[in-house]
């Protein structure tokens, strides 16, 4: 014959849940003491269910910790549920847990009684945010380093191989020059090749900028935005009143040159913009760049500046924010620089 247990009641039941839950569950009246918790304290502050019931203070009970949470026991007695994220470190000194804490007023007629707390671990997920950022960064710094090495490797052929080609036309036609004085074509030869010479320079320079290292990152941008200032006929104010900024590292110094050269660029392929200002500025390891521009204007998303552009910033964790008022458009560009180098 099978025996037959009697049901569980309701209470014994949800006290049985409670306690399997890993998460911690309690309820604090407004005198911040416990009046329920599950077993799940004892595994994240080394306290049990009859140690805390009835006998603790919430400010007991965090410690440390009771400052940090305070505006928001603060927010949920008045009535706000809250939900935030918190550092909880482990019993014994092994680390921390990553939680996410959910606090419930609990309200009857119109009166915040107390407040209901689930509190998970999240750590596993922190974790595996971490392991995605830095797959996505390994990928960013992947398509930077490609970029940069595309770029070295045509400024090699232009230098090394066509303008030392065009350097000895250069020298023989000079040499034709001298026993022939009176032709002309040599002389209109001579003068395109050294033309043509000083378009491939500046082109070294573009795509490796040199002066970064001699003059410093605001000369050569300086330079850089005088140049296309000249060659698309627009105007560009450059501002950069903090001199710390040349105190990062070379590396960083290069992607903030990057990062403002992409950008003027696709500005530059909106026609009806005209007038643009920078701003560059540097604080506490953040660098700041502010592009205002006289046109309402959308960025080409599909562009090769752009996805170079994007792949910096966000390499660097930073972000871009834009702000359209129908005659004019800002972007401000915030993103980590690497501080004062090491051993300079």
């Amino acid at each position: 014959m099978i025996r037959k247990h009697a049901p569980r009641n309701t209470a014994d039941l949800a006290l049985l849940i409670s306690d399997q839950v890993t998460a911690m569950l309690a309820y604090w009246d407004k005198d911040l003491i416990c009046r329920f918790a599950n077993n799940a304290y004892l595994d994240w502050f080394n306290k049990t269910k009859a140690e805390m019931i009835d006998k603790i203070r919430i400010d007991e009970l965090l410690g440390p910790l009771y400052e940090k949470n305070l505006p928001y026991i603060k927010a949920v007695l008045l009535g706000e549920k809250q939900l935030f994220e918190r550092e909880i470190p482990i019993p014994g000194g092994s680390g921390v847990r990553h939680s996410l804490a959910t606090y419930i007023p609990d309200i009857n007629n119109c009166e915040v009684l107390g407040f209901f707390v689930h509190v998970a671990d999240v750590t596993y997920l922190k974790d595996l945010e971490k392991t995605v950022a830095n797959a996505k960064r390994d990928i960013l710094r992947n398509i930077i380093e490609t970029e940069e090495a595309e770029k070295r490797s045509l400024v090699e052929i232009l230098r090394e191989n066509i303008s030392q080609m065009l350097a000895a036309c250069k020298i023989e036609i000079e040499t034709e020059r001298i026993k022939r004085p009176a032709d002309h074509l040599n002389e209109n030869i001579d003068l395109l090749i050294s033309g043509i010479i000083r378009e491939i320079n500046k082109l070294c320079q573009e795509l490796i900028p040199t002066e970064i290292e001699l003059l410093g990152i605001t000369d050569t941008i300086r330079l850089y935005l005088d140049g296309m200032a000249q060659q698309q006929h627009k105007k560009i104010s450059f501002i950069c009143e903090d001199a710390t900024i040349e105190n990062i590292k070379l590396t960083d110094k290069y992607s903030v040159f990057r990062i403002i050269q992409n950008l003027i660029k696709l500005v530059f392929d909106c026609s009806e913009a005209q007038k643009t200002e920078i701003s560059l500025k540097y604080t506490e390891s953040q660098v700041y760049i502010k592009f205002r521009i006289d046109a309402d204007i959308v960025l080409d998303k599909s562009l090769r500046e752009y996805n170079s552009f994007i792949s910096r910033v966000e390499y660097h964790s930073g972000n871009m924010s834009e702000f359209h008022t129908g005659s004019e458009s800002i972007f401000d560009i915030e993103f980590s620089a690497s501080g004062k180098q090491a051993g300079t």
